[in-house]
């Protein structure tokens, strides 16, 4: 036992007399300590890379807003693995918006890169963690969950490195904590090195926003866009910039890496979604609720959603405006996910989805014990003095759902698997919607570009389906859970719907059945 603990020795001191030249340069460090990239290829380090490298290697306070791939969660493996090999002891803690961002991107570049590292065998290697065999306790790399600032361990330890990916979805109040434990030095006078790399937010808010304008100070900045980085393909900018816009705050922040100017407040945050990404189902009991956003358009897509077990799904899509076939589909989707209520957007043609509905139903042809409810997204509010429309209602629905954590959503993945339409992206959709007050303090949500409103410059041209499909299901989720009728947009919509419904069953059976008029009414 005490032979190979001193030769576990006699491998650090080797290490570190090996590694002494790169403590300065962690970009001759990637060039000479791995065998090759991940695809076998000689390692290569863009110009952007390089300079976040001597970024970090300069300054002990470095923020990255970037672009979308480019690079920068790699650099982070990079610089995860050259703390580790130019340090001793030596800590690294690595944290994220999300847990699942760590578990499913980080650690894994991570070990990919660490499987090519030549100083691999000095290490025990973890899932999400790696230790020095010759001292595992003072010579680590660490994942520490962010919504718990107090598991950021190991400030006594002399060489510190925290890094922050994707550090746009950490809660401010969490920033504040550890930003106070950042503060800390140990013994030897030296404080913690921070690394904080980020797509930027969709909206001009929040802690990451502000290290890039005046209330930060001490931090060496970097802004690197799609259009400077070799690793991002040109044909991928130009389908974001034809999707969505070069004014949109998608395009801003994904391919410019810039922080979105004009709107204040999203309605969702992007740290809550992907909070409710990770949620398992709820075992709430209370049914299935399905919705359906009727396509009226150009690329509008007729899109059903479910909410079961409190969490939402996509479960089918299609370009086409067919209101007879999206009617049939809403049948289907009743029958095959035994939904208790179905939601269907009411707004133009798809008051046409709602009545065939009603008139299956009457005609014994669709689920009696399924509940149909037209919305109207323009109609008022059931609470008029908070709300400008039903749509701002439903949106404020969602975010209340979203914040507190009662809803869940799927996984990046599970959407990927949808293969829909490149600008079809809930999560873009649903956290690019913004708010203001009106005239009279209530909401008003903002989802879609408007023609002549300037603060909807940011927002996609494209009708927000997916986003609008989830609003829908959550009012028909939360009629179940509260287990009464849900009200209509307005009465007097719900009396011509169900008129209009008699008028047809009259030109198909040769008149007006008896009390028809007054059941309506």
């Amino acid at each position: 036992m005490e032979a190979q603990t001193a030769t576990a020795s006699e491998s650090a001191q080797l290490l570190r007399r090996q590694t002494d030249r790169w403590t300065e340069d962690p970009v001759a460090f990637v060039l000479g300590t791995y065998r090759c990239d991940p695809e076998g290829a000689p390692v290569r380090i863009d110009a952007p890379q390089a300079q976040i490298l001597r970024a970090v290697a300069e300054h002990d306070r470095v923020a990255v807003r970037s672009a979308h791939g480019i690079g920068k969660t790699t650099c982070a493996s990079w610089l995860t693995h050259w703390w580790l090999a130019t340090r001793m002891p030596a800590l690294v803690v690595t944290m994220a918006g999300t847990w699942g961002h760590l578990e499913d991107k980080l650690w894994p570049e991570v070990n990919q890169w660490g499987r090519l590292w030549r100083l691999r065998d000095a290490f025990e290697w973890q899932q999400m963690g790696i230790y020095s065999k010759a001292n595992p306790d003072g010579w680590r790399a660490v994942a520490s969950a962010s919504d718990e600032p107090e598991n950021i361990e190991g400030f006594h330890n002399p060489n510190v490195l925290v890094i922050v990916d994707e550090a746009k979805s950490v809660p401010d109040e969490v920033w504040a904590a550890i930003r106070g434990a950042l503060t800390q030095t140990s013994r030897g006078g030296s404080r913690p090195k921070v690394a904080v790399f980020s797509t930027p937010p969709l909206v001009k808010v929040g802690w990451y926003v502000d290290l890039f304008g005046s209330k930060a100070s001490g931090w060496k900045t970097i802004h690197v866009s799609a259009h400077e980085s070799s690793r991002v393909s040109k044909d991928w900018i130009e389908e974001m910039r034809v999707d969505f816009g070069e004014d949109s705050a998608v395009y801003q922040s994904k391919v410019g890496g810039d922080i979105p100017e004009g709107a204040a407040e999203a309605v969702v945050q992007i740290r809550w979604f992907e909070a409710a990404q990770l949620v398992e189902e709820v075992k709430d009991r209370k049914g299935t609720a399905v919705s359906c956003d009727v396509a009226r358009e150009g690329e509008d897509l007729t899109t059903f959603g479910r909410i079961r077990n409190g969490r939402f799904d996509v479960t089918e899509w299609k370009a086409v405006n067919d209101t007879m076939w999206a009617a049939g589909a809403c049948k289907r989707r009743v029958i095959e996910d035994k939904a208790r209520i179905l939601v269907v957007d009411d707004t133009g043609v798809g008051g046409g989805v709602t009545d065939r509905c009603l008139e299956m139903q009457r005609e014994e042809t669709f689920p009696k014990d399924c509940r149909i409810v037209g919305v109207k997204f323009g109609a008022s509010a059931p609470a008029k003095g908070r709300f400008h429309s039903t749509k701002d209602q439903l949106w404020w629905m969602t975010r209340d759902a979203l914040k507190n954590g009662l809803l869940a959503l799927p996984s990046d993945s599970d959407l990927a698997a949808l293969q829909l339409p490149r600008s079809s992206d809930l999560k873009s959709q649903v956290c690019a919607a913004i708010y203001e007050e009106d005239s009279q303090s209530r909401i008003r949500v903002l989802d879609k570009r408007e023609t002549n409103a300037e603060k909807t410059k940011a927002l996609p041209t494209k009708s927000p389906d997916l986003a609008h499909a989830l609003i829908l299901a959550v009012l028909g989720w939360r009629n179940l859970l509260e287990d009464k009728e849900p009200e209509p947009a307005t009465t007097t919509t719900e009396i011509l719907r169900r008129l209009r419904v008699e008028q047809i069953e009259r030109q198909r059976h040769g008149g007006l059945r008896r009390g028809a008029y007054r059941r309506a009414r």
